[in-house]
């Protein structure tokens, strides 16, 4: 699956293309790079297209400049912040399922006893919602509110119209 993922405040002397290939080939195998990352138009974030593989975990970061860089990943459809895998959620993860609210746990001699069910399960605290990129709408901005609506004034309804140079103009009936 091909996937779009963001390295957020990556420091711009990584923004070369062979050392976003790299990083991209780190995470998945590097299909693009965005345009706005070549040219180093945004400075926020690199953005690059990864395929990832489906079977395997989702990579949450990378080990860069002695330090970890956190990976993003953009429009993911249903992700498992405990196996890090794509397709379920925590909730429904076949890796990690409790059988009951208890658990059996054998130790080495053969021993058993019972522990609560969370406490046997392996998770991974490097996966969480933060991976997930979330786009603010667009939609309920205050530029957007109240076009294309018409609007009623003392009996009297105003229309709005563009004029040859696209600016608005309003008419009262």
């Amino acid at each position: 699956m091909i996937v779009w993922v963001q390295l957020p405040a990556l420091k711009i002397h990584f923004y070369h293309k062979e050392v976003l290939t790299s990083l991209g080939n780190l995470i998945g195998r590097t299909i693009k790079l965005d345009y706005y990352t070549l040219t180093q138009q945004r400075a926020k974030f690199a953005r690059l297209a990864v395929e990832v593989d489906l079977s395997k975990p989702l990579v949450p970061r990378i080990w860069l400049d002695d330090d970890w860089q956190k990976v993003e990943y953009e429009n993911l459809p249903m992700v498992c912040f405990d196996c890090g895998k794509i397709g379920h959620q925590s909730t429904a993860c076949p890796l990690l399922r409790p059988i009951s609210m208890m658990a059996i746990v054998t130790a080495g001699g053969g021993d058993t006893q019972l522990v609560p069910a969370e406490e046997s399960l392996e998770t991974n605290p490097g996966f969480g919602p933060w991976m997930l990129v979330s786009h603010k709408s667009r939609r309920n901005s205050r530029e957007n509110q109240g076009k294309g609506k018409l609007e009623k004034e003392s009996g009297s309804q105003i229309q709005g119209n563009s004029n040859r140079n696209g600016k608005g103009v309003s008419k009262i009936n």
